[in-house]
């Protein structure tokens, strides 16, 4: 994993699981100059099935555990997330679910480093 002596910088890569099934992957630098600082932790209900919800959060990563179907959409980037999948949302990112049923998860949204 390239980065910086020290554990200053590294590079996060996820694998793009798209719903067309075809892998590509991306990368994101997060800062670790510092330990993460919490902003919220907890658990969310959303839902029912055709809710969609659209936000992004300028200054935090968001790290979801999902116990449910539904479609992600990052930055125009397409996920299917499923029960047991975790996702991690670099800052300022546009986040798109459409929810297909009640839809509950687990959720840190912290700040990491600096930069």
């Amino acid at each position: 994993m390239p980065g910086r002596r020290g554990g200053r910088l590294v590079v996060l890569e996820r694998l793009t699981d798209a719903l067309t099934g075809e892998a590509t992957m991306h990368t994101t630098l997060a800062h670790l100059d510092e330990p993460p600082t919490l902003a919220a932790v907890g658990i969310s209900v959303h839902g029912p099935a055709g809710h969609m919800d659209v936000f992004s959060l300028p200054d935090l990563w968001q790290l979801h555990l999902y116990d449910y179907e539904a479609d992600l959409t990052v930055d125009g980037t397409e996920y299917g997330i499923r029960p047991g999948r975790v996702s991690l949302v670099p800052p300022g990112a546009e986040v798109r679910y459409r929810y297909r049923g009640r839809s509950s998860h687990l959720y840190v949204h912290l700040h990491l480093g600096s930069g």
